[in-house]
């Protein structure tokens, strides 16, 4: 007979992040431009680092926007954009943030993606559409 914690560990085990992250890795093999790689998130720190200082600072979970540059960013965009921009140290980990490189993409990635994507997710807010609580 199984019992309850027999039957929530199956089920943990069934969406364990280990699973999503092997099919994103599979499929990412699919498209020749995609490359997967795995960075090391406690040197990383994707969700603390700003690239205009470059200091991670400890945040909040429930801050969801932060000032970078002197303009609002919405975190998870943020940190995503950081991840972009991981590039391998010397012993070929995924261990260190290109700061030069995110100066340079910065107005990009503001004007024509973080500022694209908020502006869609407000706008289906705004019609009633579900857009996720962490986004605005």
């Amino acid at each position: 007979a199984e019992t309850a914690q027999n039957k929530v560990g199956k089920s943990i085990a069934g969406t364990a992040p280990s699973q999503g992250m092997a099919a994103v890795k599979r499929k990412a093999a699919y498209f020749p431009s995609a490359q997967y790689i795995d960075v090391d998130q406690y040197k990383v720190k994707a969700s603390q680092f700003n690239h205009v200082t470059g200091k991670s600072e400890k945040k909040d979970l429930h801050t969801r926007h932060e000032i970078v540059d002197g303009q609002q960013v919405q975190r998870d965009l943020y940190s995503a954009f950081i991840l972009k921009n991981v590039i391998p140290d010397a012993k070929g980990d995924f261990s260190e943030i290109d700061v030069d490189a995110m100066d340079e993409q910065y107005p990009h990635f503001k004007e024509n993606l973080h500022d694209a994507v908020m502006k869609e997710m407000l706008d289906k807010k705004a019609r009633g559409e579900y857009v996720p609580a962490s986004i605005c």
